[in-house]
């Protein structure tokens, strides 16, 4: 059940980035584009390895693939 369950919680993570990286992308240069995410307890049982690969095969900038796995490293 936990295998499950992290695999969930992965794809979930690589679908989310995958939206922002894409709509930050297509942005229109009149907006203003913030984002405020609460991920208190998310990514405990997260593999930054896995994460990270899963992210490059979807295309995801480099930087933002470098941004989660600090915090993840930085996560207490």
């Amino acid at each position: 059940a936990i295998i499950r369950y992290m695999y969930r919680c992965q794809k979930a993570i690589v679908k989310m980035v995958t939206d922002i990286a894409r709509e930050l992308d297509n942005y229109s240069p009149n907006t203003v584009q913030a984002l405020y995410s609460d991920f208190s307890k998310a990514f405990d049982l997260m593999r930054p390895g896995t994460l990270a690969k899963k992210l490059n095969l979807k295309h995801v900038d480099p930087c933002i693939i470098r941004l989660l796995l600090e915090f993840l490293q930085n996560h207490s």
